[in-house]
């Protein structure tokens, strides 16, 4: 009887040491797949971890080694950006991924400073060669507002941000030169500097008074100018429309007229308003009637709004009215339309919201393109709210139309447009009394059970 338990006993070791080395085995295995494939399924609801078909091709068609610094330790820095970065290094051996403690290492630290640049924890360098990119970890994440009072969500733009910086940094593309103006008393938009900034767009100021437009210029933007331009600055803008240049022009209610922008503009087939849009639909008002859901047109600019029915919202704007013909043969689109119960008003002075002689009666164009081909093509494009786009960091429909000018207005040939992923994070409202049963449940009751539940089948089968 001893022999045959002592037969079982070396049995049981022997069993529980084969599976105990296969688990390690199959571990072992399958960590070594994981550098190599990725072997996760995005379970999430709005594919959060997925990675696109634009990013896909770029990594398998990297032929250049391209180092990637993540300034801080692997546990310093979130699950999410480490899961991009090893999905990314999966792809392609040419994506060599390092983690930079800043503390023991600051050699890279001091190299940047000497470029003039700053980094902090979380920044990820990007190198190929002499040329670099940096992401700023403040730049990836950006809260977005959501139609759901139990949704808290936010945008994740690290996809975008690195697939743009790849292609930059080993010279699939070069940087397009964007210039903004100033000396008309413009107003700065952060939103358009930093989407600029996502999509690899390198961006300078422009005074066209003191300045020629350089040669490398594909676009110029202009927000709110509060003093007309000059003649000689008019011209400087044509003969960049006669090369290919391309210009956006974001309006204000309550803006100063400007006599020689608005002559530029009819040329193109567009007329300023210079009015406040009320919309007077109440399913599009939001809140006040001044902030309003728009509707679009079909248009490279908006078919993904269009698509996901995305919610745009304008918010203080002014209108446009459209020239039947002009001198430039451009063909002019509305992109953006309020309803046909919107009133532009042109009398700020008045206290009355309602229609008055002189008002414009809707649909109302807030939005408007302009091309032409000869001598080159050429495109202008005018937005009458820089609300509109200030709000791109709010709402998705709104970071699409954003970026979806940029890429157009650059003639696509040097964007990668990937869009953010937009995470839902609902709210569940438990009461405190199930948190408290909760908390027994899961920390007393349960393991208590599972206890005695071994203990008794111990006893039971000691002695087989």
């Amino acid at each position: 009887m001893k022999n045959i338990n002592k037969k079982y006993l070396v049995t049981s070791w022997i069993i529980t040491a084969l599976v105990i080395v296969s688990v390690i085995f199959v571990n072992l295995i399958a960590s070594s797949l994981t550098d190599k494939f990725s072997l996760k399924l995005d379970l999430t609801e709005t594919g959060k971890y997925e990675i696109s078909d634009i990013t896909k091709k770029v990594m398998a068609d990297l032929d250049k080694d391209v180092r990637v610094m993540v300034m801080g330790k692997e546990s310093e820095i979130s699950g999410e950006i480490n899961e991009y970065l090893r999905k990314y290094a999966a792809m392609s051996d040419k994506f060599n991924l390092e983690y930079i403690d800043v503390y023991k290492n600051q050699v890279v630290l001091n190299d940047y400073q000497a470029k003039g640049k700053t980094l902090e924890t979380g920044d990820i360098i990007l190198e190929c060669g002499e040329r670099f990119k940096i992401i700023n970890s403040s730049t990836i994440y950006n809260s977005t507002l959501s139609f759901d009072p139990s949704q808290a969500n936010y945008s994740f733009e690290l996809e975008s941000k690195l697939t743009n910086g790849i292609v930059v940094v080993t010279g699939l593309m070069n940087e397009s030169s964007v210039y903004i103006l100033e000396g008309h008393g413009e107003t700065s938009l952060d939103s358009i500097k930093k989407s600029l900034d996502t999509f690899g767009f390198s961006n300078s100021s422009l005074n066209l008074v003191t300045s020629e437009i350089p040669e490398d210029a594909g676009l110029i933007v202009s927000v709110v100018p509060t003093a007309d331009f000059t003649t000689q600055e008019v011209q400087k803008l044509e003969k960049f429309f006669d090369r290919g240049g391309n210009l956006l022009m974001v309006f204000s209610p309550g803006q100063a007229k400007l006599e020689l922008v608005g002559a530029m503009l009819q040329s193109w087939g567009i007329v300023p308003n210079y009015d406040l849009v009320l919309e007077k639909d109440p399913d599009k008002v939001l809140q006040y009637e001044f902030a309003m859901l728009t509707d679009t047109y079909g248009h490279e600019i908006t078919n993904t709004i269009r698509t996901q029915s995305l919610p745009l919202v304008s918010y203080q704007t002014s209108s446009f009215s459209i020239l039947p013909t002009n001198v430039n043969n451009a063909q002019v689109t509305t992109l953006l339309e309020t309803t046909n119960m919107a009133i532009g008003k042109t009398n700020f002075e008045s206290a009355n919201t309602n229609y008055e002689d002189g008002d414009i009666r809707g649909p109302l164009s807030v939005m408007v393109i302009s091309e032409k081909y000869t001598p080159k093509q050429s495109r202008v494009a005018v937005i009458g709210s820089i609300g509109t786009l200030e709000l791109a960091a709010q709402y998705e429909g709104n970071n699409e139309l954003l970026s979806g000018i940029i890429s157009w207005m650059t003639n696509n040939s040097n964007t990668l447009k990937i869009s953010p992923k937009i995470v839902s994070q609902s709210r569940v409202n438990v009461s405190n009394s199930t948190l408290v049963i909760m908390n027994y449940l899961l920390v007393w009751i349960i393991p208590i059970i599972i206890l005695l539940a071994g203990i008794v089948i111990w006893i039971r089968r000691r002695y087989l």
